[in-house]
């Protein structure tokens, strides 16, 4: 199927959702079984104050962890046989552009137009961002933010390179950007042991940030460790999800005002996939679950109904 962020049918996102929802249902069951942590994080905390679920227009599903509860997801999901879903890392996909994890649907596509000359997977998706300890000092921080924002570059310098691969782009990058020939994976490597430079012997009120697509302004998403861990349960999609305890906080710095709609202009998703296939069988499955819930839920607020209304003739 064919699409863009613009002539995206209501019906086709939805199914999208519903693809991306089975995701974080599988890899919320299995954080549960190996006592792994984790919060909604960016949009998804957004669409679970302000909808209960995905916001209207939304096209993916964020997740953040601490860099530890990270890499032992990553450890553990080495033996995890689900024949739905690949765990997408520099390691295990090695020309994957990102310092993250995508849980990848096996048997689906959403291909992304920037990425879609990659050799990697390219199934529907969800992300996990890895949140590390940023330097207390802002000279520091300002140094170790740039060194992440310069290696991200390089990275995205090796894709344009390989998007073209021509003789001319090959001899450009060699004079501007010569590392950008290095692997994806070794580029991958470098920038994950500069995130993870400050996380030795850190203690509950050090803060961390989602660093790992180089932004100017990493200090917007941060939240102490002890923020990240007394986390909220809210509704999202007829379950219930961590948010972290500063959520207004860091919504606040990173969208403004976070309970107002954007323009109509801006309601649109916004990664760029220009091809979808679903899995029928998930999307089945999701649907029936989603049935389920709902009259689940009509039956808890009839029988809610039922008592007010006996409450109110026990009165009379």
């Amino acid at each position: 199927m064919i699409v863009s962020d613009q002539t995206m049918t209501t019906e086709t996102l939805r199914q999208l959702q519903l693809s991306e929802f089975y995701l974080l249902t599988e890899f919320k069951a299995f954080c549960k079984k190996h006592t792994l942590h984790f919060t909604l994080d960016f949009g998804s905390i957004i669409g679970a104050i302000r909808h209960q679920g995905f916001i209207p227009w939304d096209d993916d599903i964020d997740i953040a962890m601490l860099r530890w509860d990270y890499d032992a997801f990553l450890e553990y999901a080495k033996s995890w046989n689900h024949p739905n879903i690949f765990v997408q890392s520099f390691e295990s996909d090695p020309e994957f552009v990102h310092a993250f994890t995508r849980i990848r649907l096996n048997g689906s596509l959403a291909l992304q137009e920037e990425w879609k000359h990659m050799d990697v997977h390219h199934g529907i998706f969800i992300d996990v961002f890895p949140y590390d300890v940023i330097p207390s000092q802002k000279e520091e921080r300002d140094r170790h933010q740039e060194k992440i924002y310069t290696l991200q570059q390089t990275k995205l310098h090796r894709v344009s390179y390989l998007r073209t691969n021509s003789f001319s782009e090959f001899m450009r990058t060699l004079v501007t950007h010569p590392q950008s020939l290095r692997s994806m994976q070794y580029l991958n490597r470098k920038q994950t042991d500069i995130m993870t430079r400050y996380n030795q012997g850190y203690t509950d009120s050090d803060s961390v940030t989602h660093m790992t697509q180089g932004f100017p302004k990493y200090t917007d998403y941060r939240r102490t460790i002890q923020e990240h861990n007394s986390a909220t349960l809210f509704p999202f999609e007829g379950s219930y999800f961590p948010v972290p305890q500063n959520y207004e906080a860091m919504l606040l710095n990173t969208y403004g005002d976070y309970l107002s709609y954007p323009p109509k202009a801006e309601q649109t998703p916004h990664h760029g996939v220009v091809e979808l296939i679903f899995r029928q069988d998930i999307l089945e499955e999701m649907q029936r679950n989603q049935g389920k819930q709902s009259q689940d839920a009509d039956a808890t607020n009839h029988k809610n109904e039922s008592a007010e209304r006996a409450e109110e003739s026990d009165r009379d």
